[in-house]
């Protein structure tokens, strides 16, 4: 069996005295989908900075394909094949949505690397062909976010960090993510998808791992984890089978 691409070994977090995450573990296989899903404050943004190198981890190691990366810049992990598109979008409004997407390739060395991969996405991402010269804060909060999506994928990161996608969209325009999602899988990338939309996270996952209170409480697969009544009441969110027939 192959080793995982990403390895988090009894991660240690927080923020000033505050411990979010402690003695976190999780894996990730290569060309697969992981959600995080848990209730607010869980600690799953924080799992995902620290992975993507905006938070320094006070305990543990991040591994990325053999080689340990705890506490390195973000751009040296983008350089190394990982990339987060953060909650939120964080899209640079007075920029054209195609000058965002060059934003996305700002550690590609190559300018020629930057402008076929700017192509390729026009022809995936149908909202930047209609709307590549438009500035992005006049864009819908789906399309920025599909434009966010669009640009963490220019420097064609084999690792792709989604924190919470689907925060502040109208149902038609989560599925149209989920689907986007499904389509970055099946291209190859491996995906560690945060969310709290907890149907939307069991739809798209190979594995998934639950966090409450900094800590893994459950993991599986989508069905073993619904199948566990006490995840579902707990963390998921979701009705209890037996009290749904009654």
């Amino acid at each position: 069996m192959s080793a995982p691409l990403l390895r988090v070994e009894g991660l240690t977090a927080g923020y000033g005295r505050g411990e979010v995450l402690r003695d976190l573990s999780i894996e990730v296989a290569e060309r697969t989908t992981v959600s995080i899903i848990g209730p607010n404050g869980a600690g799953k943004t924080t799992l995902i900075r620290c992975v993507s190198g905006a938070l320094r981890p006070s305990g543990g190691r991040v591994v990325f394909d053999g080689e340990e990366v705890t506490g390195l810049r973000p751009v040296e992990l983008v350089r190394r094949g990982i990339m987060q598109v953060p909650q939120g979008r964080h899209l640079f409004g007075e920029l054209t949505v195609e000058e965002n997407l060059r934003l996305g390739g700002h550690s590609v060395r190559r300018r020629i690397d930057v402008e076929r991969r700017i192509e390729e996405l026009v022809e995936i991402f149908p909202i930047v062909r209609e709307r590549r010269g438009q500035l992005a804060h006049t864009l819908s909060g789906g399309q920025q976010q599909m434009v966010a999506i669009a640009r963490g994928l220019v420097c064609e990161p084999r690792l792709l960090l989604l924190d919470e996608p689907s925060v502040g969209l109208a149902p038609a325009i989560i599925d149209d993510v989920g689907a986007l999602v499904a389509q970055i899988k099946a291209a190859g990338c491996t995906v560690l998808l945060a969310e709290q939309n907890v149907p939307l996270a069991l739809s798209l996952a190979d594995h998934v791992h639950v966090i409450a209170n900094g800590a893994v409480a459950a993991h599986g697969t989508p069905a073993e984890i619904e199948a566990r009544d006490d995840a579902r009441r707990a963390y998921l969110g979701l009705p209890d089978p037996a009290g749904a027939a009654a």
